[in-house]
């Protein structure tokens, strides 16, 4: 029984931290350009890199990419779709892993913090 109880909140703690996070939505999203998003949201940092330490690195050293993705209320990222990608396929991982370290901060015009949906062009090179 005195086993029983540390085991029980080790398990507890343990789920809490492997627990997803849940969008949350102070309206419904809207739709907008990469153009627009500015007026709504921007990023927490200015410059964004990431490393590629723990994936094999594709073959060639530039790629593209356009995803769309919802921005919540919190500014954080769901329901991430890759539209288009070249070459196709390559460079897929390497976007959906940098999109885990965006984190949005609302706009001055977006003092409601409107959750939108966006598509964005992403440019990747190794240099």
């Amino acid at each position: 029984m005195k086993l029983l109880l540390p085991i029980l909140l080790g398990a507890t703690l343990l789920g809490g931290c492997m627990a997803t996070q849940e969008q949350h939505l102070s309206a419904e999203p809207i739709e907008i350009s990469s153009e627009q998003l500015a007026k709504y949201w921007r990023q927490e940092r200015s410059e964004f890199t990431f490393t590629t330490r723990t994936f094999k690195k594709p073959p060639t050293e530039n790629g593209y990419i356009k995803l769309r993705y919802l921005i919540d209320s919190n500014g954080e990222i769901f329901d991430v779709a890759i539209l288009e990608s070249q070459p196709e396929g390559l460079w897929d991982t390497h976007a959906l892993r940098s999109l885990k370290h965006l984190k949005y901060v609302p706009s001055r015009e977006n003092a409601e913090m409107t959750p939108v949906y966006v598509t964005t062009d992403y440019h990747f090179n190794v240099n």
